[in-house]
């Protein structure tokens, strides 16, 4: 056994879908490296602007080799939220930092503490734990912190958001990134070294028995509607505005057809949705909730191609967990980006086509092409061929390798 890790991680499932789901298979991942895992969760979710989507079929893919503490502190409506949006805290679920925080005696000791943003809640009790235990503290960015989100907040969130990363960042045993862009920022901000700070890029973590079913829907499929899917979150991050208006640009650009093609976002009915979205649905543009896990394959198999966005340069940092889902599905991408880490991905590989941020007329042009079968078989065939170098699992063992060296533990080491 390598050791214990702690392991903060408020969206964990079966609350949660990307995010949650990217935490457990890492934290599945290094328990199969050998590592102990004791989680602490959220116990279910709350909020009213920003809220968890739960999925009871994850529960079942939790491994015993996992230990799951959940927590659920009062529920205050929306209060949190409100004093999150006026920059009085950094997080929405900070009730649930200060649950644990003075339940810190119900929590098993261990050697290190993996702490995963977001949310910032994760970070803070990571450093509690840290400091409470005096083990190492290790921290995941799975998204940029204080940086980006400081350019969308008030002045006095991104004050507190500064302070409390540059702090975490002097007290880490090491820091890992999800892409380059955010390690030169860190390294540039912090006068980090490169050996303080490691790039475990977010990943497929998805068996590949789920490609089975996604063939079998679609050697079943009796339909000839080019259907293009939105899977996951709708937000201002990514605004997929612009998709929606391509499409639309397509359909007045090819009168005759406008019928034989159809958008399907897989969303919840955020408050973003409802806002910003639900205006532009009808005539072939139309929403379904999000569909349990277990029923994503044969979803996915009934659609050509996957769409993705991201709203600006703000974002170029970005590799969205969607980009893997939708390599691992073998699913052609509709992906409106700004030059940066996602686009390099799909341009290096040809794993879809491309449309400028805020180019509507991009992304109609991109339909057409992608509305051919033998476009699509070409994509399919090189993300089949390369689906085995974005593995989760060969970023875990990355990172453990780091914290391994860090504890000064070998693989032989049966001491923990």
């Amino acid at each position: 056994m390598k050791g214990t890790l702690l392991y903060p991680a408020y969206n964990y499932p079966p609350l949660g879908r990307g995010g949650s789901l990217m935490k457990h298979h890492i934290a599945r991942l290094l328990a199969e490296l050998g590592w102990r895992i004791e989680v602490l969760a959220g116990a279910e979710g709350q909020g009213t602007l920003i809220r968890q989507v739960e999925d009871a079929s994850l529960l079942p893919e939790i491994p015993e080799s996992i230990r799951v503490h959940r927590y659920s502190p009062i529920n205050f409506g929306p209060i949190p939220e409100l004093l999150y949006v006026a920059g009085l805290r950094v997080c929405p679920q900070y009730p649930w930092f200060k649950g644990w925080h003075r339940r810190v005696s119900k929590i098993p000791p261990g050697d290190a503490v993996l702490t995963s943003f977001p949310p910032v809640s994760n970070l803070l009790l990571g450093e509690h734990l840290a400091d409470t235990f005096k083990v190492p503290l290790f921290l995941d960015f799975r998204d940029e912190f204080s940086g980006t989100r400081s350019r969308e907040k008030t002045r006095r969130w991104a004050r507190k958001a500064a302070a409390i990363e540059e702090r975490l960042i002097r007290k880490a045993a090491h820091v890992f990134v999800t892409s380059k862009t955010v390690l030169g920022s860190l390294v540039n901000r912090y006068a980090l070294t490169e050996e303080q700070c490691t790039v475990v890029l977010n990943g497929i973590f998805a068996p590949e028995s789920e490609l089975e079913a996604i063939e079998r829907a679609r050697k079943a499929r009796t339909d000839s509607t080019f259907r293009m899917v939105w899977l996951g979150t709708l937000s201002q991050h990514q605004r997929p505005e612009v998709l929606i208006e391509g499409f639309r640009l397509w359909q007045e650009n090819h009168p005759g057809e406008r019928n034989r093609a159809e958008l399907l976002l897989v969303c919840h009915n955020s408050l973003y949705f409802r806002t910003r979205i639900k205006r532009l649905m009808g005539d072939c543009v139309r929403r379904i909730e999000f569909a349990p896990r277990g029923k994503v394959p044969e979803l996915v198999g009934e659609c050509d191609a996957g769409c993705l966005s991201l709203g600006g340069d703000l974002y170029s940092y970005a590799l969205p967990t969607k980009l893997y889902d939708y390599i691992h599905f073998q699913l052609p991408m509709l992906a409106v980006l700004p030059k940066g880490e996602a686009r390099s991905v799909i341009e290096a590989h040809g794993f879809g086509l491309l449309a400028d941020c805020g180019k509507p007329s991009q992304v109609a042009e991109a339909i057409e092409k992608l509305r051919k079968e033998h476009v699509r078989e070409r994509i399919r065939e090189r993300m089949a061929a390369a689906r085995a170098e974005f593995l989760l699992s060969t970023q875990v063992a990355k990172m453990s390798e780091r914290m391994e060296a860090r504890l000064s533990l070998t693989p032989h080491d049966e001491s923990q």
